[in-house]
Formats: C-alpha cells, structure tokens, sequence
C-alpha cells in the first residue's frame, strides 16, 4: 500500500514501533472505511498507509512541521498535526480565537502549508481515557492498570489504548467518537486523505 499520510502527535510512546495513540486512531479510520464499504486491510493501513510518529509535545511538532514539513510530504502526502488544546496556548495566542483561527496560526511559516492538517485534540490523551472508564475497555484491562493510565503512566496508557483498538470493540470506539469529537474529526480527515471524495 502507498503511503498516504503522517500523524505527528504531541504524545509519546512506551513504544514507538507500536504507538498505542496511532493503533486507536487508525482503527477508527478503519471502522469508517468499513462502514462505507470501503475494503482495505488494517494492517496494511497501519503499517503502511498511516504513519504515526510521536513527538513528545506540542513545541516538538510545531518543530517538526516547520522544519520537516517538506521532506515528510515530498512522495505528495499530507501531513496531520495533533495538538493537545489544553496547550495549544504555549505556541501561539489563544485569546478570543476560534478552532479555525488557532489552526491557521499553527500552519504559518510551514512550507508546503497545503499539505498540513492541524488538528486540537480536546484537552489532551488522557481526556480519550477518561471517556474509556467504566466500559469494555476497563473490564479488559483491570481498574489498577486504569487508574495508573488517568495518571499518565505511558504503559498503563499503552495498554487501555491498544485494548480500545481491539478489532471486535467497534461500538466502543464508536461511543468514544461520539464523547470526544476531535478524536472523530481526526478520524474524518484521514478517511479523507486516505480515500478522497468518499461520501460522508
């Protein structure tokens, strides 16, 4: 499969050869695709047509898109940069200013600006994990090692987030979608890239 486009996240990973953030994200691209009868292999997806890289904070992708912007598009795919919100304001001002406007500063200065996304995580990971509890998913994984993932342990973290990307938990990820809206509109976007036109 062609690659087709790069997630800088502002996260970090216990591993980063299987980046827990991106297995979730990607499934849930996947789950979209499924859905409108789109036919492509999760595994080639994500080894292949999604490219997840994390890089530790917020500072570190603003970094990245302005200074390696062009080599990460330069085989004519994009690029999405997810930010935490809760510390969007440490790169640029938040005042007054909408998701729009905010993601618009954010691309200033990268070159080629077209091929980038921006989009706010809302407040941050853990804010997907909390969304998480008392479901499926902590079941799976046992309340200790949740408790210890809401506390921002990358392992605990790694582990409910893999659990959540478990083929067979569709409607969780579906519910999860629906508490937190920019992990949908994440979702949306690469569905985009990966198949443009596709009907919503």
């Amino acid at each position: 499969m062609k690659h087709l486009a790069t997630v800088l996240y502002e996260d970090r990973a216990a591993d980063d050869r299987n980046f827990a953030l991106h297995r979730l994200v990607v499934r849930c691209v996947h789950d979209t695709l499924l859905e409108r009868a789109v036919s492509l292999d999760f595994g080639e997806l994500h080894r292949d047509g999604l490219r997840g890289i994390p890089r530790n904070s917020n500072t570190k992708v603003r970094a990245a898109c302005l200074r390696d912007l062009r080599d990460l598009t330069v085989d004519g795919n994009h690029v999405v940069a997810l930010y935490d919100s809760d510390r969007v304001h440490d790169l640029v001002p938040t005042s007054g200013r909408c998701k729009r406007e905010l993601s618009l500063a954010l691309r200033e200065g990268c070159s080629p600006a077209d091929r980038l996304r921006v989009v706010l995580l809302v407040r941050n990971t853990e804010t997907l994990i909390a969304a998480l509890r008392h479901g499926p998913v902590e079941e799976l994984v046992g309340r200790d090692v949740f408790e210890k993932a809401l506390k921002k342990d990358r392992n605990a973290r790694d582990i409910v987030l893999k659990a959540a990307a478990k083929e067979d938990l569709r409607a969780v990820r579906e519910a999860l979608r629906r508490a937190v809206s920019s992990l949908d509109y994440l979702a949306a976007k690469l569905v985009e890239l990966v198949v443009p036109g596709l009907a919503p």
